[in-house]
């Protein structure tokens, strides 16, 4: 799953958490146009925005390994 960590209604840490209660298997990887320090704190991969289609190749490449 690739989310952006602000959603209407709901953040990408909440989503993914309610997620991976359903499947615990679930790949998640969070965008995020500011890093704060509780996100990097969720254990969730975080792709920084802007970000370049190869960073963004290598993370996909690395969570479906």
């Amino acid at each position: 799953m690739l989310a952006d960590d602000s959603l209407p209604g709901v953040n990408g840490v909440e989503l993914a958490t309610a997620l991976r209660e359903r499947d615990p298997k679930l790949s998640v990887i969070l965008m995020t146009g500011y890093v704060a320090p509780e996100l990097e704190e969720t254990g969730y991969p975080l792709l920084e925005k802007p970000y370049s289609t190869s960073l963004l190749l290598d993370l996909l490449r690395s969570q479906l390994a």
